[in-house]
């Protein structure tokens, strides 16, 4: 299914268009609007994100902050949420705390180098800025899982990529949020669907998205204490 056909299902549930017609070249722009909005809207619950991702990148000796994203020091689909870090060495894995800004600020010895215990994500427009602590002392391996989310379309042609049951999900929510602009109700069956599907979504995802071991029950680690300095 391409993308003008997923927009042509989803007025044709609400009785915008009849079957067999097309629609303008305008309902199809709005609909392409929608679509990206409803896909960005989804990005804010972790249970509609379909998978959580792992990339990894050597780290250099003395640089503290990576990027990921595109364009970035790790190329991928800019992340919505940072979940879990590692590096590893000579076979050994240590596990990295992710933690906020205000506690990376009150990290007194941010110039400190070793092995990286902690990890600042900055959630940026673009990139994600990843600042370690220690600064790495030696070219470790990190790994990062992350969960990123579906992407939004620019052309009509496009043929969708997605996991099975999102096709039907989008087609109803989407049909929903157009139904207004054309002065539609939804029927009970197109509400029922937009919820049924929404949450078979939720459903498999909740059972998928498993955290990865907790390697701190695995390896012994001393942490930085930040009041002792």
């Amino acid at each position: 299914m391409t993308v003008q056909e997923l927009i042509k299902a989803a007025l044709r549930s609400i009785g915008a268009i009849a079957t067999g017609e097309t629609p303008t070249a305008n309902e199809l722009a709005d609909g392409l609007e929608a679509l990206n909005l409803l896909i960005e809207s989804w990005t804010n619950n972790r249970q509609l994100i379909h998978y959580l991702t792992e990339n990894s990148h050597t780290l250099t000796a003395g640089t503290a902050a990576y990027t990921i994203g595109a364009s970035a020091d790790i190329t991928t689909t800019k992340p919505v949420k940072i979940v879990s870090a590692f590096t590893r060495g000579t076979g050994i894995d240590v596990p990295i705390k992710i933690i906020g800004e205000n506690r990376y600020n009150r990290i007194a010895t941010k110039t400190m180098t070793g092995v990286p215990e902690w990890l600042w994500p900055n959630y940026g427009n673009a990139l994600v800025t990843m600042t370690l602590f220690p600064v790495p002392a030696s070219a470790l391996t990190l790994y990062v899982y992350s969960l990123k989310s579906l992407t939004v379309y620019t052309s009509l042609t496009t043929t969708l990529s997605i996991p099975e049951g999102y096709e039907r999900a989008l087609k109803f929510n989407l049909a929903i949020d157009l139904a207004p602009e054309y002065g539609k109700e939804p029927s009970a069956a197109v509400i029922r669907n937009a919820e049924q599907s929404k949450a078979a979504i939720k459903a498999i995802n909740a059972s998928n998205q498993v955290q990865p071991v907790n390697l701190s029950m695995l390896v012994p680690s001393t942490r930085f204490n930040i009041n002792a300095g």
